[in-house]
C-alpha cells in the first residue's frame, strides 16, 4: 500500500472501532450470568482472590487458565481498580494489538488496498471476536490466544523472533496453546531436520511448556475437586454412542458458519489459489495443522459439552484463514467491482449486529438464535 492508501486503511480501521464501540452492548459482571457466560464466574473468582488462591471451587480446565485473570486481579487489587473494569481495560489493549499485528502482516504481504479493507472488516466485524470480547471481557484468554496466533504467523512468514512469545501467550491463555508449541516444532524440523533439538528456541519452548504445565496444574489442584475432564477430548464419540441424531449433528456442526460464512463468500467472489510452489509446503502444512487442530478440539468435545459455544471456539482459528487469504490467494479478476465491495462492506456491518452483543437488534431475532 502507498502512503495515501495506508492512511485510508488506518482511517477506515478507526471507523470500524468507533462503530463497534458505540453499537456494542456492555454488561456488568452480574449480567454475564444472565447471558449464559458461566465461565466468567471462574475467571472473576481467580482475579478477585489474587494474589491468593480462590476459595471457590472452579472447573479444572478453567483453573489451568489462571495466568491472565490472576495478573489482572493483582493489578486491580493492588491499584484499587475494579476487577471487572481491569478485565475491560486489558481486553481493549489486546484488541488494539490484534488490529496492529493484522495490519503489519497484510502490509508485509503487500496486500492491495481493497482486499486489505475487506480483510480488516472480516476481522473487526466478526461478532464472535471483537463484539463478544468487549461484551464479555472476562473471557480475555480468548483474545490473548488470538494475539498469540498472530505473533506466530508473523514469525512463520517473516522469520521474526516472536515464536517464543506466541508459545508463552498461547499456553497461558488456553490449552489449545499446545498446538502452537507443536507447530513451532514442525517449523524447526522443516528448517533444521533432525538437528532441530539443538536450537535455543526449541530448548526455551520446552522450558516454557514445563513451567506453565507445572504452575497451571499446581493452581488447579488447589481450587478444583476433580481433575481435567477428558470428555473435552472424546465427548463427540460418547455422544455418537449414546445420543446420535443425524439432524441434530448437522445443525450443530454447521453452527461455525455464523462466523466463517462471510470469509467463504469473500474467497469465492474475489480470490483464487496461487500456483503452488514447493517451498510453500512447510507453511501450508503448518497452517493446515494449526487450523484443523484448533477447530478439531471444539468438535471433539461434542454437542453436549461444546453446544453453541462451538461458534466461539472454532472462531479462535479465524486469524489463520484471514492471513491465509492474503498469503496464499490472489485476486480472481484483474480489477474489483467497486459496487460489489460497497455491498459487501455494508453487509459485514449488518453481520456484526449480533442480538446479544450489539445494541442494535435487526429483524427481531432473539439472542437464542445465535
Amino acid at each position: 500500500m502507498s502512503n495515501k492508501y495506508e492512511r485510508f486503511y488506518i482511517i477506515y480501521s478507526i471507523w470500524l472501532l468507533v462503530f463497534i464501540f458505540f453499537t456494542n452492548k456492555y454488561y456488568d459482571a452480574n449480567e454475564l450470568v444472565l447471558i449464559n457466560q458461566l465461565d466468567s464466574l471462574s475467571y472473576m473468582a481467580i482475579a478477585n482472590s489474587a494474589p491468593n488462591y480462590t476459595s471457590e471451587i472452579i472447573p479444572y480446565h478453567h483453573a489451568q487458565r489462571l495466568f491472565f485473570p490472576y495478573l489482572i486481579g493483582i493489578f486491580a487489587n493492588f491499584l484499587g481498580f475494579g476487577v471487572f473494569n481491569s478485565f475491560q481495560f486489558f481486553t481493549f489493549i489486546t484488541l488494539f494489538l490484534i488490529i496492529y499485528l493484522h495490519y503489519l502482516i497484510i502490509k508485509k504481504l503487500k496486500t492491495d488496498l481493497f482486499f486489505s479493507i475487506i480483510s480488516i472488516s472480516l476481522l473487526v466485524l466478526n461478532p464472535y471476536i471483537f463484539r463478544y470480547s468487549i461484551s464479555v471481557p472476562t473471557m480475555i484468554n480468548d483474545v490473548i490466544f488470538i494475539l498469540s496466533l498472530y505473533l506466530f504467523l508473523l514469525s512463520l512468514k517473516f522469520n521474526h523472533n516472536y515464536n517464543l512469545a506466541s508459545i508463552f501467550l498461547g499456553l497461558t491463555s488456553r490449552q489449545n496453546g499446545i498446538f502452537i508449541f507443536i507447530a513451532n516444532l514442525i517449523n524447526l524440523f522443516f528448517k533444521k531436520k533432525f538437528l532441530f533439538w539443538k536450537e535455543r528456541s526449541f530448548i526455551f519452548s520446552i522450558l516454557i511448556l514445563l513451567v506453565i504445565f507445572f504452575i497451571s496444574n499446581h493452581y488447579a489442584s488447589k481450587v478444583s475437586i476433580q481433575k481435567f475432564d477428558y470428555k473435552h477430548v472424546y465427548g463427540i464419540f460418547e455422544w455418537f454412542s449414546n445420543s446420535w441424531n443425524f439432524i441434530e449433528f448437522i445443525k450443530w456442526i454447521l453452527l461455525p458458519l455464523y462466523s466463517y460464512f462471510p470469509v467463504i463468500i469473500v474467497f469465492f467472489i474475489f480470490r483464487k489459489l496461487k500456483v503452488f510452489q514447493k517451498q510453500d509446503m512447510k507453511d501450508y502444512s503448518i497452517l493446515i495443522f494449526l487450523f484443523f487442530s484448533i477447530v478439531g478440539m471444539s468438535i471433539l468435545s461434542g454437542p453436549e459439552l461444546s453446544g453453541r459455544n462451538i461458534i466461539r471456539l472454532t472462531s479462535l482459528a479465524y486469524p489463520i484463514i484471514l492471513v491465509w487469504l492474503s498469503w496464499f490467494t490472489i485476486l480472481k479478476k484483474k480489477s474489483y467491482n467497486k459496487s460489489l465491495i460497497v455491498l459487501l462492506i455494508v453487509s459485514l456491518h449488518v453481520w456484526s449486529l449480533h442480538p446479544t452483543y450489539s445494541d442494535i437488534s435487526l429483524f427481531g431475532f432473539s439472542s437464542t438464535c445465535f
